[in-house]
C-alpha cells in the first residue's frame, strides 16, 4: 500500500527512501483510531546493532544515504545477493 501512495505523490522519489518508509509501514499499529503508525519489524536489530558499532556507524550516515542515486543502490542490493 505504500508503495502506490508514496509514487503518486513524490513520482520522483529515491528508491531507498521508498524503500525505506515502506518498510517502516509493513507492519502498521492502527491505535489510536484514525492514526498509523509502524511498528518494530524485523530490520530494528541489525540496524541498532550496525548503529552501534563505531566502524559500521561512520558509513551509515544520512548524508550518505541523500547522495546514493537509485542505480547505486541496485548495484550494492545484486552485489549482496550473489553467491561467493
Amino acid at each position: 500500500m505504500a508503495h502506490p501512495l508514496l509514487q503518486s505523490d513524490f513520482p520522483r522519489i529515491p528508491s531507498w527512501f521508498e524503500e525505506g518508509i515502506a518498510s517502516l509501514f509493513e507492519k502498521p499499529v492502527f491505535t489510536p483510531p484514525g492514526e498509523i503508525h509502524g511498528a518494530k519489524n524485523w530490520r530494528n536489530d541489525r540496524l541498532a546493532a550496525a548503529l552501534s558499532s563505531p566502524a559500521r556507524r561512520r558509513v551509515l550516515h544520512v548524508p550518505a544515504f541523500f547522495s546514493l542515486a537509485d542505480e547505486d543502490l541496485d548495484h550494492a542490493t545484486r552485489m549482496r545477493s550473489m553467491p561467493g
